[in-house]
Order: C-alpha cells, then sequence, then structure tokens
C-alpha cells in the first residue's frame, strides 16, 4: 500500500534525480516560455472527493477501493506572467465497477517568481465525463508555491477547490495540489 505521503516523498526525490547541471540565475519563465506539467488529479467526478492523486482503501469488512488520479497539462507564457494551457485530467476508481473520469479545461496561471520561489493562481473552467455517467461542469481553483529545483524544473504544492457540476447535483473538493513542472 502507497501512502500520500510516500507518494508525495518519491515524486520531490524523482524531481531532485530528473534535474541535471548547475542552476543558473535564470529560473523565472518568460514571454515565449511553454510549461509541461504532471500531478495528481482530484477524483470528484467518480463520487469520492479525493485529492490526494492515490489511494487506496481496504476496510477490515466490505470491498476494497483503489484511486487514481493524473494531472497532466501544456502551456504558454503570453507575457512574463501569464501562461495560457490546455489541461487533462484522468481519474480511475476500482471499487468493483471501475469507472474512469476524463476532464479538459483550458486554464489561465499568474506566476510571479523571486529568485527560486514562485506564486502562482490558476483558474481552469471544464468539462468532465465519467464512463457509465453524464458529463459534468468541472471548474478547478488553485494558488500555492513554485519552488524551483533548476532553471528547468520546478515542485507544485498547494490548496485546491474544485466545483463539479452535473445531473441536478454539484460536489465540492477541497485539497491539496501537487505536482512537477518542466519549462523550455
Amino acid at each position: 500500500m502507497l501512502s500520500h505521503r510516500r507518494f508525495a516523498t518519491a515524486t520531490i526525490l524523482a524531481a531532485l534525480l530528473l534535474s541535471s547541471g548547475a542552476r543558473t540565475a535564470h529560473s523565472e519563465p518568460k514571454q515565449g516560455d511553454f510549461e509541461l506539467r504532471l500531478g495528481n488529479a482530484s477524483t470528484g467526478l467518480l463520487g469520492t472527493g479525493t485529492p490526494s492523486g492515490v489511494e487506496s482503501i481496504r476496510p477490515p469488512r466490505g470491498s476494497a477501493l483503489t484511486v487514481f488520479g493524473l494531472h497532466t497539462g501544456l502551456g504558454h507564457f503570453v507575457t512574463d506572467h501569464v501562461e495560457l494551457g490546455l489541461q487533462l485530467d484522468l481519474a480511475y476508481i476500482d471499487g468493483g465497477s471501475g469507472q474512469t473520469m476524463v476532464a479538459f479545461a483550458p486554464f489561465l496561471k499568474l506566476l510571479f517568481v523571486q529568485d527560486r520561489l514562485g506564486f502562482y493562481f490558476q483558474v481552469a473552467p471544464g468539462i468532465g465525463h465519467v464512463t457509465h455517467g453524464d458529463s459534468a461542469f468541472d471548474l478547478n481553483v488553485g494558488l500555492g508555491l513554485e519552488a524551483f529545483v533548476t532553471s528547468h524544473w520546478s515542485i507544485r504544492v498547494g490548496p485546491k477547490y474544485e466545483l463539479i457540476k452535473g445531473s441536478g447535483s454539484a460536489t465540492h473538493v477541497v485539497g491539496a495540489s501537487w505536482g512537477l513542472s518542466a519549462y523550455f
């Protein structure tokens, strides 16, 4: 069983190992740069509301539940501090039925960097669809810190709010967002 903390620790260690070369003075993305990101995705569309990205629930009685959520995105800096892009969230839940969720969303991200530390705010309104289910409106709002490990790699962490609205119901998910970003 892989816990949240072990997974987050492994992610941070992987970022440090993947970063190569000496750090240069330039770490702030500039107009024209791209960001490729990978991180956790919540699974609110699947009814679990878990924002961690990976969970395995094994109760002493009843069915086991495994949840996996992955967030990817590609963005382009239209100015030194404004990024526009598209994100894709994938989630899978195996509690017997095996449901999958796919959500697409354009995003707007504001990023301000001082030395190695950046502050970001992001909003992403999109559409999600669940197998054997309905489509839903999916709104993600996040803010947090982005620590640059090298001039091209960063680790992102912060609080996140997600509203999922569809079929006459609304789900609110509050949790932590974390991930890796590569800038080129």
